[in-house]
């Protein structure tokens, strides 16, 4: 995802250099085409690059150019995507990280970190904090407690947890040694 301008032109320079490395390919003869048995791969490799520079770019400039006289409503699957939500809400509002920042009082590092770590290393009420100078509301919500998933990842972290347990037993044991 496209967090800001620097990144926007960032990812053109990407999206032209797989423009040309793409038109490469393509410009090689029938005979390497037929016979690199890696020909077919780099090239879909390079494609789905290609595509998703693009679909970035889109959506960055879809977000810069919202009409902001109409509500802008983000639908999402789960609560796990409020960061890309935060960001969205930004870059619609044609805010800079340093805009956010100053309106919460905050060091412009601060929401780049929160940011490029997702706000994995943001507190419940900083992200508050950010939905309420961001404007962003919560309209309907429909939580869904899966119990099936719940005992799938029950037996994960069992699993887990006995992994790290005998990984630990054996370090003490070479310490003792």
């Amino acid at each position: 995802m496209i967090r800001n301008e620097n990144q926007y032109e960032c990812t053109q320079e990407l999206l032209k250099r797989c423009e040309y490395t793409l038109a490469q390919y393509d410009a090689q003869d029938e005979e390497v085409k037929q016979n690199d048995p890696w020909w077919s791969a780099m090239r879909e490799s390079m494609q789905s690059h290609l595509d998703a520079f693009k679909a970035e770019i889109a959506e960055y400039e879809r977000l810069v150019t919202l009409d902001r006289t109409k509500d802008f409503r983000i639908e999402v699957d789960s609560i796990l995507e409020m960061p890309r939500v935060l960001i969205k809400a930004r870059i619609a509002a044609q805010m800079s990280q340093k805009e956010l920042a100053d309106r919460l009082g905050l060091e412009e590092s601060r929401i780049k970190q929160y940011e490029d770590s997702d706000y994995q290393c943001a507190s419940w009420v900083e992200i508050i904090d950010i939905t309420e100078a961001l404007a962003v509301e919560l309209k309907i919500a429909s939580f869904v407690v899966d119990f099936q998933e719940m005992e799938i990842r029950k037996k994960s972290l069992a699993e887990l947890v006995e992994r790290q347990r005998k990984k630990l037993e054996l370090n003490n044991q070479r310490v003792e040694r």
